[in-house]
Parts: C-alpha cells; structure tokens; sequence
C-alpha cells in the first residue's frame, strides 16, 4: 500500500461547549491539518498522486474556515468545533472533492497544538 501525506496550516478561533453546558474562553489556534490518501497502485508516472493536487484541493477547504471565528462559520454550523470536527468536516470535503482512480483519502488529523491533534477516518 502506497500512502501520501501533506500537511497544510490554518489560524482560526472557537469556544467549546463544554460537559456542563459552559463555554470555554474564546482562543485561537495555529492550527496544522494532516491528510493521507493511500492506494495499492502507482500511475503511469509511478506517483499515487499529485501532491500539488491534493495540497490544492486542501488550501482551497481551508480558505473557508481560516482566520475566521469557527463558532459562527457556517462551515461548523451548529457544531462544537472541536479539533474532531474540523477534521471529520475536512475528510467529508476531501472525500468529495478528490475524484481520483488510484489514490483515496484515508485520514484527516487536525493538530490544535505541538502536542494535541484529533483525528478522523473511515
């Protein structure tokens, strides 16, 4: 199995919802997205795919959620957005976006800090 990876930043802020109803502060994050697509095959030109494809397609998601207040994008509508759903969203997006024959999207991680990142996959 043949996997590519690439990662892309983003800046935004939210406030979660927390267990008891409350809302946390608001803060912001440099956030760091991390998406893998994988496949059993090589093209003619022996790749998986292109990675200028795929960190094109990701930028232009992206672009819809950077620098803006996530609580009120309607991207996250009516979500907590949490590290997990922006990466749920972004597989989702990603999955509909990439139309290729060899390479799918196998797993969106969204990095919230050096050190903690959510991650979604089917």
């Amino acid at each position: 199995m043949y996997e590519v990876i690439i990662t892309h930043p983003f800046v935004a802020a939210h406030r979660l919802t927390l267990y008891d109803g409350s809302l946390e502060p608001l803060h912001g994050h440099n956030w760091r997205t991390e998406v893998r697509l994988a496949g059993i095959d090589l093209d003619r030109i022996e790749v998986l795919i292109d990675f200028l494809e795929v960190k094109a397609k990701v930028k232009e998601l992206l672009s819809k959620i950077d620098y803006s207040f996530l609580n009120e994008n309607p991207e996250m509508a009516e979500r907590n957005p949490s590290a997990e759903i922006i990466a749920y969203w972004l597989f989702q997006k990603l999955k509909q976006a990439i139309e290729h024959p060899i390479a799918k999207v196998t797993k969106v991680t969204v990095w919230e800090t050096d050190d903690c990142a959510a991650s979604y996959s089917e």
